[in-house]
């Protein structure tokens, strides 16, 4: 239901909301890409780097998830 709402128009709070409950269900490449695309729209929204890492490491992408993290905290150290 938050998923047509969130494509057509990406708001970052909402996208986030996604994000954490995406995560939550284990559905983390789905998680994955909502989070990609709000990082592209906010590159400055820090919380959309950190449940980046945080699926990069309950991927098992623990390199991925420390890259990301090094990452958000060049843009806002």
């Amino acid at each position: 239901m938050l998923e047509p709402a969130f494509w057509q128009t990406p708001d970052k709070e909402l996208g986030l909301c996604m994000a954490q409950a995406l995560i939550a269900m284990q559905r983390l490449a789905e998680a994955q890409d909502v989070l990609e695309s709000l990082i592209e729209q906010y590159p400055l929204l820090i919380a959309a780097h950190d449940l980046l890492a945080q699926v990069c490491a309950l991927s098992g992408d623990l390199e991925g998830a420390r890259d990301i993290l090094q990452q958000a905290t060049s843009k806002a150290p």
